[in-house]
């Protein structure tokens, strides 16, 4: 895992307000994806956290600058 994807990870846990549900049917990801990230179970694609990212611009999400 990239330091952008802890980057998520960490915001993620610490926004529990946010639906992980909607979130994923937004930003077109599967919500298996979504969920198996927040858990740890399993990586989520650069293009997916990409996409996810964007989606959670909108609610103060700040991108890790690599």
């Amino acid at each position: 895992m990239t330091y952008s994807h802890y980057h998520l990870l960490d915001w993620l846990r610490n926004h529990t307000c946010i639906n992980l549900s909607e979130l994923s049917k937004q930003a077109g990801v599967p919500k298996d994806s979504l969920r198996h990230f927040v858990k740890e179970r399993r990586n989520i694609s650069e293009d997916n956290r990409l996409k996810i990212e964007q989606i959670l611009i909108e609610y103060g999400y700040k991108p890790e600058l690599n």
